[in-house]
């Protein structure tokens, strides 16, 4: 047979306790009694209206919270224009449906929009028209039946929450009351809202008093509690007042009583109180964060499905718990490894890989692809992705990051079923998608998109503002990045012509011999490099007879036809003043000849048009050079000997008459 239920042994208690012992015990007792219950019971009515008024207010600010959220959602001055919009963007925010009402009017007070969740009653027309009227008389209106309405001023209006004294905010803060108790809403003289017959309002005692009142015929002890930030507005408590005293008791009945009381209450404290204080010395250990701590559940099936709820709310709080500090850890490390990259790599490819990794673990995303601009801008180029594999899937991303790259505005797509319009057949088709750009001196420098399956759920706005952080930092760096190779390649570069200067030509001379000498010493004896040294004939006179001015032109258009007139891995170098160098890998001797022959034709074969000065117009003026030709090994075996072999034969050149090419097998011996 199984044991007895907590219910029943509950009855039990009250019929051998209340009936049989306390009908004949309580006779003398009550006398004594009845001034203590009164007390108790107005201490109690105090405390319930204490509590109930903290969680009134609680309610209020929570609606305070909620006005000032909506305050800065995006889209609120567009919704402030119109009750259209106003309508519309209220029907996009799904947090007004935790507030009693959300008013949105014009700085003046005009009634735009508003929305109330519809009460079991169906009062939401008179609620609208309610909480137009307290946002139209701004912020000293009454309170009459809302609980002071949240004003949020905005630059094009008012953004209004409020909590309704009504039946639903009642039942939410009125305690558990005994039979005959009740509680009830009261504001300007009226009765809001009420549990059942209330109290006469004009007998109602001063706030923080008790007094004994007739409510429907009945003696009631009523407390009243004014509503914090609520000027008029109080909550009322009542409850039956204590009979009055019966009969005395006989010593001899009241003995028996107790000793009854104390034998069944000792057998009680066994099958009842017993697990019940186990239960409770489980629970404060756990609260104190002691969470190995288990109940043995006994004492019936209710105490039994206490003790195992128990235990059960121990098991997924550890395994919470655990989950939580798991996501803390792996999240304070990849901001570390973020923030490592962000701040001290110039590697743009190794910096955008971390970047990836931290944004989809950090926002639990399936996939993430960072997008940046070709060097032409005319499309977007992957530079990392995490998630899509290399089966060119990202590409299908590439139309919705080129439109944030082009508005400079986050992306957030829902799922297709619920998406309104519906998706176009070119957009990705992964459940949830999230695009953010990099925003970085005034442009916009590339787009991270990430994507989510249906079992990770939706992105939201927690999540877009995430990504925007990560996305300030990314685009600092980028611009960072930029910023370091465009300073290294000015360096690198002559002002003038925008060809590679000196600094640039000796490491390369450099690395293209030590290819060559490398592989001649492994058994291939073939591999050259040729180096020409350039020099314009009789520059000095442009600057001379023109301006400086005229000279930087003459020597700008000289660089781009010797460019024009060389391969691709070819490399052309202004030094200084009218020189140039050319550096030639994997060209002989008889090849850089034929190269130097076709740079002074192009220099020469046609005229430069020159501006000069303020005159209107150009000057077409014929610019011949001379080139000096010198072959590795031939002629040298290290950058400086080749460079100045081939500048002793562009000397040659000027001494038999410029305008021509001479190479170091010209040179004698001794030169």
């Amino acid at each position: 047979m199984p044991s007895m239920g907590l219910r029943g042994r509950l009855a039990l208690f009250f019929v051998v306790i209340t009936i049989a012992p306390m009908t004949v015990g309580m006779a003398g007792v009550q006398a004594q009694s009845t001034a203590q219950l009164r007390d108790r019971l107005a201490g109690e009515l105090a405390r319930a209206g204490a509590s109930a008024a903290a969680l009134v207010e609680a309610a209020r600010l929570r609606a305070d919270d909620l006005a000032d959220d909506l305050a800065i959602r995006d889209g609120l001055a567009g919704a402030l224009t119109g009750p259209a919009a106003a309508e519309a963007w209220l029907d996009r925010q799904p947090a007004v449906a935790r507030a009693g009402v959300t008013v949105l009017a014009t700085p003046e007070g005009q009634l735009l929009a508003a929305r109330r969740p519809e009460p079991p009653g169906g009062q939401a027309p008179e609620t609208v028209a309610g909480a137009a009227a307290v946002v139209a008389a701004r912020p000293d209106a009454p309170a009459g039946e809302l609980l002071l309405a949240v004003r949020v001023v905005a630059d094009a209006g008012l953004v209004a929450v409020a909590v309704w004294l009504d039946e639903a905010l009642l039942g939410q803060v009125a305690h558990d009351p005994p039979p005959g108790s009740g509680a009830a809403f009261v504001a300007d003289g009226r009765v809001l809202a009420a549990t059942g017959p209330a109290p006469a309002v004009s007998q109602l005692p001063p706030a923080g008093q008790v007094e004994d009142l007739a409510v429907d015929g009945e003696s009631t002890l009523v407390w009243v509690q004014d509503l914090v930030n609520a000027p008029g507005s109080q909550l009322v408590l009542w409850a039956p007042r204590p009979g009055p005293p019966g009969l005395g008791l006989r010593i001899a009945v009241l003995t028996l009583a107790v000793v009854a009381a104390a034998g069944i209450g000792w057998w009680l404290a066994r099958s009842v109180i017993a697990p019940v204080q186990r239960a409770a010395d489980v629970a404060r250990a756990v609260a104190g964060g002691d969470l190995s701590q288990r109940l043995q559940p006994s004492g019936g099936r209710e105490l039994t499905d206490l003790g195992e709820a128990l235990n059960t709310m121990t098991t997924e709080l550890a395994t919470r718990l655990a989950e939580v500090e798991r996501s803390r850890d792996e999240l304070r490390r990849s901001l570390s490894r973020l923030g490592d990259a962000l701040s001290g790599s110039l590697d743009l490819d190794r910096m955008l890989t971390v970047v990836v990794e931290t944004a989809a673990t950090t926002l639990r995303a399936d996939g993430a692809a960072i997008l940046l601009p070709t060097g032409d801008g005319d499309a977007l180029d992957v530079k990392a992705a995490r998630g899509w594999g290399a089966t060119g899937r990202v590409d299908r991303y590439e139309e919705v990051a080129a439109g944030v790259v082009r508005t400079g505005q986050p992306v957030l797509l829902a799922d297709r079923a619920t998406a309104s319009p519906a998706r176009a057949a070119t957009e990705p088709d992964e459940p949830y998608l999230l695009a953010v750009p990099f925003q970085g001196r005034g442009r916009t420098n590339g787009a991270l998109v990430l994507v989510r399956d249906e079992a990770a759920g939706p992105f939201d706005e927690v999540d877009l503002d995430t990504a925007r952080g990560i996305a300030t930092g990314v685009a600092v760096a980028i611009d960072n990045v930029r910023l370091h190779e465009e300073t290294e390649r000015l360096s690198l570069t002559n002002p003038v012509t925008g060809l590679w200067n000196i600094r640039y030509f000796e490491p390369q001379a450099d690395k293209e011999l030590e290819r060559a000498r490398r592989a001649n010493e492994g058994g291939d004896g073939t591999r050259t490099v040729s180096v020409l040294a350039i020099d314009l004939d009789h520059f000095g006179r442009i600057n001379k007879e023109y301006d400086q001015a005229a000279g930087d032109a003459a020597l700008a258009e000289v660089g781009r036809r010797l460019q024009e007139a060389t391969r691709d891995p070819d490399v052309v170098t202004h030094p200084h003043g009218e020189e140039f160098a050319v550096l030639l890998p994997d060209t002989g001797y008889d090849g850089a000849l034929q190269v130097a022959e076709r740079m002074r034709s192009a220099v020469g074969h046609t005229p430069l048009a020159l501006p000069v000065g303020s005159r209107p117009g150009t000057v077409d003026l014929r610019v011949t050079c001379s080139v000096g030709v010198a072959t590795f090994p031939q002629h040298a075996h290290d950058r400086a000997t080749l460079y100045r072999a081939a500048d002793r034969a562009m000397q040659r050149a000027k001494e038999q008459g410029r305008d021509r090419v001479v190479g170091a097998e010209e040179l004698g011996p001794a030169e």
